[in-house]
């Protein structure tokens, strides 16, 4: 599994913007990238590169421990329904 800094994260990220995605839950959503922000369709407020560093964190721990991220709540974070498909999808979480 990679070791991701901001940036690298950041411009993974911004490679899939405008893919479609499934929620847990199995609802689709895209994505746009303005700035630092990801702008979800489903969603008004948009969610930091800060959080998404801050759910990217919170999954190493969870993995360097011998866990699994099983789900979205397991990020710990605002926006993590739509954080966690998309590291899935992008391979930063197996």
């Amino acid at each position: 599994m990679a070791d991701y800094t901001a940036e690298t994260l950041w411009n993974l990220i911004k490679q899939h913007e405008g893919e479609e995605f499934f929620t847990f839950k199995g609802l689709p959503f895209t994505y746009t990238i303005r700035g630092n922000e990801l702008f979800v369709d489903r969603k008004d407020k948009s969610i930091t590169l800060a959080t998404i560093m801050l759910s990217y964190e919170n999954a190493m721990k969870i993995i360097e421990t011998g866990n699994s991220v099983t789900g979205p709540k397991k990020l710990g974070t605002f926006g993590a329904s739509y954080i966690f498909p998309v590291f899935k999808k992008i391979g930063v979480l197996p």
